[in-house]
């Protein structure tokens, strides 16, 4: 025996002890199915740029560290140098003036030659 459901604008059949889905149900259902692969598709995409993201800030952390130790390594050379440069500059002056105590040894003694 056949017993017709009817919805909206379409009658479907029905076998007794049996359901049949109708054709609608079975679209929305599969669109409901390719709907949920395309989320999952997208929320993999997502996950895998999640990832990729969170390597990159990984990798740049690491590099800032590493820039980090390379700038301290940096100012201690420019402290020593610094002092280095502080130490010829006090060296340099010292030269001066034994340079002119010199000439003026030299000037004293050519002058002595001069009156000889």
């Amino acid at each position: 025996m056949r017993v017709y459901l009817q919805s909206k604008d379409r009658c479907y059949p029905r076998n007794v002890g049996s359901l049949l889905i109708p054709a609608a149900s079975i679209i929305s259902a599969l669109r409901l199915g390719e709907v949920i692969d395309m989320s999952f598709e997208v929320f993999e995409k997502l996950e895998a740029k999640v990832q990729q993201a969170i390597d990159t800030i990984t990798l740049l952390q690491m590099e800032i560290e590493e820039l980090k130790e390379q700038n301290g390594n940096l100012s201690q050379q420019v402290q020593h140098a610094a002092g280095n440069s502080e130490a010829l500059a006090r060296e340099n002056q010292q030269l001066k003036e034994e340079q002119h105590v010199w000439q003026d040894r030299l000037r004293a003694l050519l002058g002595k030659m001069e009156e000889v």
